[in-house]
C-alpha cells in the first residue's frame, strides 16, 4: 500500500472501493467550485485598495480564502492516491501535505473566530468598534493567527 496511509482495523459500512469513488467525487467537487470561488474572492479583495485602507472584516475574509485556498490546491493529490491506492510524493510529502491541510484548517478556525469577534464587536460595542480596526492591529492580528496556526499543525507533519 502506501507509507501515508494505515488501513483501520475495522470494517465500515462501506466498501473500500465505494469508499474511494465517494471520496474522489466529493474531492472532485470541492475542487471544481471552491478553487474558482475562492480564487474570486482572492482576485476581487487583493486588488481593492480603498482610500482609508481595506475594512478588517474584508482582510479577514481575504485570509481566509487563502487559506482555503492552500487545502483546494492540494486535491489533485488526494484524489491521484484515492485512484491509484499509492500515494505518489514518499514520506516527506506525505508529513509536507497534511501539515499544509492542518495549518490551513487551524488558520480558518482562528480567522473565523476572529472574524466572529470583530463582528460581535461591531454591533454589541459600536463606539469602540472603530478604535480596533487600525492597520497595525489588523497586521498583528494576522500575523498572531498565521503563527499560531503555524505551530498547532506541527503534530500533523511530527505524527503523520
Amino acid at each position: 500500500m502506501s507509507v501515508c496511509y494505515r488501513p483501520p482495523g475495522n470494517e465500515t459500512l462501506l466498501s473500500w472501493k465505494t469508499s474511494r469513488a465517494t471520496g474522489t467525487a466529493f474531492l472532485l467537487l470541492a475542487a471544481l467550485l471552491g478553487l474558482p470561488g475562492n480564487g474570486f474572492v482572492v482576485w476581487s479583495l487583493a486588488g481593492w485598495r480603498p482610500a482609508r485602507g481595506r475594512p478588517l472584516a474584508a482582510t479577514l475574509v481575504l485570509h481566509l480564502a487563502l487559506a482555503d485556498g492552500a487545502v483546494l490546491l492540494l486535491t489533485p493529490l488526494f484524489v491521484a492516491f484515492l485512484t491509484r491506492q499509492a500515494w505518489p510524493l514518499g514520506q516527506a510529502g506525505c508529513k509536507a501535505v497534511y501539515y499544509v491541510c492542518a495549518l490551513s484548517m487551524y488558520a480558518s478556525v482562528l480567522l473565523t473566530g476572529l472574524l466572529s469577534l470583530q463582528r460581535c464587536l461591531a454591533v454589541t460595542r459600536p463606539f469602540l468598534a472603530p478604535r480596533l480596526r487600525s492597520p497595525a492591529l489588523a497586521r498583528r492580528l494576522l500575523l498572531a493567527v498565521w503563527l499560531a496556526a503555524l505551530l498547532l499543525a506541527v503534530p500533523a507533519a511530527v505524527y503523520r
